[in-house]
C-alpha cells in the first residue's frame, strides 16, 4: 500500500505492509519509496521495469516471504497468536507467549521470595 498522503519533497511516497489476521491488521512502514505513479496497486509492484524498481519489487517480495514465514512458525506452534505476534515474529522479536532464560530466571525467583 502507498501513503499518497506522505508525498516528500522528492515526489516519492513510502510503501506500507498491511498484515490482516482474525479481522486485526497491523500496518508498518517498509523503509521503501517510490513515485506513485509506479506502483501498481492491483499487483502490489513498482512498474516498469527499470535499473532500481527490481531491486526494489525484490525487497517487497522478501518482506511478504518473511511475514508469511512468521505466520506458518506461529501455525506450527499451534498456540493461540494474533497480528501483533506476526509481526513480532517478522521482526525477529519474542512474541507475547515466548520468554527468555532470564525471563524464566526472573519468574523462578519471583516465587521463591513468595514461598
Amino acid at each position: 500500500m502507498i501513503a499518497h498522503n506522505r508525498i516528500k519533497k522528492n515526489n516519492k511516497a513510502p510503501i506500507y505492509c498491511r498484515v490482516t489476521y482474525n479481522k486485526s491488521r497491523k500496518q508498518f512502514a517498509t523503509g521503501i519509496f517510490v513515485e506513485p505513479k509506479y506502483w501498481n496497486n492491483i499487483k502490489q509492484k513498482i512498474l516498469p521495469a527499470t535499473e532500481v524498481n527490481p531491486l526494489l519489487n525484490n525487497k517487497l517480495s522478501g518482506i511478504y516471504k518473511q511475514i508469511d514465514t512468521a505466520f506458518l512458525m506461529l501455525q506450527i506452534l499451534q498456540n493461540d497468536f494474533d497480528v501483533d505476534d506476526i509481526y513480532r515474529k517478522y521482526k525477529g522479536e519474542d512474541s507475547k507467549e515466548e520468554i527468555s532464560i532470564l525471563g524464566a530466571y526472573d519468574i523462578h525467583n519471583e516465587k521463591t521470595k513468595s514461598s
